[in-house]
């Protein structure tokens, strides 16, 4: 089962409508401006004069001091109620030091599926194994190890053969899938990120 999550990062076109949301703070505002209704809100609500008006069992307030961030907060709520498939939006922009946590949550949960969209990126990792990329309308991919991998990359402009790919490795950026997709093998999880200078 898949369900979006919505920040208050910068916003972003909605890649898949038909599903349910969790608003993220502010990121009910960008839902409701795009006319979706979130079934559930969570957050500390710090900058809010007033909360939003739903009912009271659908919205979250946690402290402004705690352990976890209000996006994981959403991530683990979304997964208590059985979701394993995840779109986060509204979480890039703003402040790097919480888009590098989303970046370390990717693999902390990357036994559920989760994706990161913005408007010009979509962003996830991949675990061991072979993967089929498809191009979409984005002209650009780019593979980073989250620690080291060997991959393979074929049918994309600049193709790999047991390549090892250590994290300090800029190698495989601004590639480019030839035709409708592109395939990546991997041995370690990798991450993706699909990218556009416009969509």
């Amino acid at each position: 089962m898949k369900i979006g999550i919505y920040g208050a990062g910068e916003p972003g076109p909605i890649a898949d409508q038909n599903i349910p949301f969790i608003a993220v703070d502010g990121g009910y505002q960008a839902l409701i401006e795009q006319g979706i209704q979130p079934v559930y809100m969570i957050g500390d609500f710090d900058s809010w004069t007033s909360r939003p008006d739903l009912q009271a069992e659908k919205v979250q307030v946690l402290p402004s001091h705690k352990d976890y961030t209000d996006t994981e907060m959403a991530i683990l709520e979304a997964i208590k109620r059985g979701y394993d498939e995840i779109d986060l939006y509204g979480v890039t922009g703003g402040r790097l030091d919480h888009f590098v946590t989303i970046m370390r949550l990717l693999v902390r949960y990357q036994d559920y599926h989760l994706t990161i969209y913005d408007r010009f990126n979509k962003i996830y990792l991949l675990k061991p194994g072979r993967h089929e990329i498809r191009r979409l309308n984005y002209q650009y991919v780019s593979f980073f190890s989250v620690d080291r991998a060997i991959i393979s990359l074929e049918k994309m402009a600049y193709p790999l053969d047991h390549y090892l790919l250590k994290y300090e490795d800029g190698l495989c950026v601004s590639n480019e899938i030839l035709g409708s997709k592109g395939i990546l093998m991997t041995d370690a999880p990798v991450f993706c990120i699909q990218s556009n200078s416009r969509l």
